[in-house]
């Protein structure tokens, strides 16, 4: 627990906050409210969690202004049931974003200075997710890994090319080849040095998406392509 005494001691300089999964004992959201966490949210410079159970605490926290936030890492909630979750605050400062099972809006203006950007566990590719990559022209580095039953939602508002001008690394990871493409063939990428692609769902025709494989192999830099394993 953080107390008064350490964050009197640590003075003006920036921290950074963890929550770790299984570390007795959890903070609640009125304690966090109530209590002197609150003051310190300004000169917080990395905030990471691996817990779940704190996503909640830490989308509240992050209504507060954070001007000194360079790296967010948070994991969403697993369970089946969606709850309603505290808009994020300006996050302008932010340069590093790791999203687990969840996803910024679109539309924010922060997006655009983000330098790495990693969405791990989405459920499936969808508009939402198109306009975020839209908007983060300065990216530099991307991993995405989306999969589920249902691997590509409605995506006929969805921008038909997403410009990253400055990206020089991507990992991308789908669980069929029918998401992959529907991304993959929206990308401009002209900077990039690295790519690599990798796809778990086997599929029945594989002819169908040789073109934007082929085009996706295209790209300069270092590639690497894993197909859909068919038994």
């Amino acid at each position: 627990m953080v107390t008064d005494a350490v964050i009197k001691r640590s003075g003006s300089t920036s921290l950074c906050l963890y929550c770790i999964k299984a570390l007795p004992p959890a903070l609640t959201r009125d304690q966090v409210a109530s209590e002197e966490l609150q003051t310190c949210i300004p000169r917080i410079q990395t905030l990471r969690s691996d817990d779940p159970d704190a996503y909640l605490l830490c989308r509240y926290l992050l209504r507060t202004r954070t001007p000194a936030l360079q790296t967010l890492k948070l994991l969403g909630e697993t369970g089946p049931v969606e709850r309603v979750v505290e808009p994020l605050g300006d996050l302008s400062p932010i340069r590093h974003l790791t999203a687990f099972s969840w996803q910024p809006s679109p539309g924010l203006i922060w997006l655009n200075g983000l330098r790495e950007l990693n969405l791990a566990h989405l459920s499936r590719l969808n508009t939402e997710i198109i306009l975020v990559l839209s908007a983060c022209t300065s990216l530099e580095s991307l991993y995405v890994q989306c999969g589920g039953l249902r691997a590509v939602g409605d995506l006929q508002d969805a921008p038909s090319q997403v410009t990253l001008p400055c990206l020089q690394t991507m990992d991308l990871a789908f669980e069929s080849d029918d998401s992959a493409v529907n991304l993959i063939q929206r990308l401009a990428v002209p900077q990039i040095l690295r790519t690599s692609l990798y796809i778990t769902r086997a599929t029945l025709n594989l002819d169908l998406y040789v073109a934007d494989y082929c085009a996706f192999m295209s790209l300069p830099g270092e590639r690497c392509i894993q197909p859909p394993n068919v038994a």
